[in-house]
């Protein structure tokens, strides 16, 4: 029979495989008494679900805000040393080095509606050297041969942030057939971090998302983050050219980041 550990070593290689961002904890060292012996490990993912335990207690709860903080940028890989101390703030004798291997990726969108536009948009980006998740309700457009080489997720848009991965290297673009849906998605992803976030919408249903959102308390500086309508401007019609000037986007946020400043952002006046 596999040990905790084995099945937590094979979901990160899962993880790492479908490109979801996470943190690998491992207890790497431990003096004294300690409830986790060496090679206890967890998984931390973006929204908070943890998989295994090192022990539990307040120094689990410890590691989970440094791994969440690592995922949410504040940091890299790194080993901390952890003293254990009961409830009263007096040590117990005991100490654990953990090891927080983080696995971020780059070059990761979110596509949220499995359309046209998207159905066109994944096998470019795929070729491009991105990796690709897509959502949706319809079980029947995720089967589409556009789609296999993506991790697909069948469920409600109302329900995003579970499965979906957000890191601060993360692209998201929204793009579901129904614009209530399309609103929860932006609503939800603003809470979670993302490199970029594009809506595929009009100026005029730009600015009522805009509008709707900050009268329902969304941050003013993140709501200004929306790129809408997302892709490069190059007159494009159809939905295979709206994914060309969507992936052209993309390749541009990538190879020049620093530009992303200087690019127009969605007003929340006009």
């Amino acid at each position: 029979m596999d040990s905790p550990e084995n099945s937590i070593f094979a979901l990160a290689a899962q993880y790492c495989a479908e490109h979801r961002p996470f943190v690998l904890l491992t207890v790497v060292g431990v003096e004294g008494s300690t409830p986790a012996k060496p090679g206890s490990a967890m998984i931390v993912t973006t929204d908070g679900q943890c998989k295994g335990t090192i022990g539990g207690g307040q120094t689990e709860h410890q590691a989970i805000q440094k791994a969440l903080a690592i995922l949410g940028g504040e940091g890299a890989s790194v080993k901390e040393k952890f003293e254990l101390k009961d409830p009263g703030g007096l040590a117990c004798g005991g100490s654990m080095e953990i090891f927080f291997d983080a696995h971020l990726f780059s070059r990761q969108v979110l596509v949220f509606g499995a359309g046209h536009v998207a159905e066109a948009l994944c096998p470019i980006l795929q070729g491009c050297g991105f990796s690709i998740a897509v959502y949706d309700e319809r079980p029947e457009r995720l089967a589409l041969p556009a789609f296999r080489g993506a991790r697909r997720v069948e469920g409600p848009f109302g329900a995003v942030s579970g499965e979906a991965g957000f890191s601060p290297e993360t692209h998201v673009l929204v793009m579901t057939p129904d614009h209530s849906h399309d609103y929860e998605v932006v609503r939800q992803a603003l809470e979670m971090p993302f490199k970029s976030l594009g809506l595929m919408a009009s100026v005029n249903k730009r600015k009522g998302f805009l509008k709707r959102l900050l009268e329902n308390g969304a941050d003013q500086e993140k709501a200004g983050r929306i790129n809408s309508p997302a892709g490069l401007n190059i007159g494009a019609v159809t939905p295979n050219e709206i994914a060309v000037s969507i992936a052209a986007q993309l390749i541009r946020f990538e190879a020049d980041p620093e530009k992303l400043a200087k690019w127009p952002k969605s007003s929340l006046t006009e």
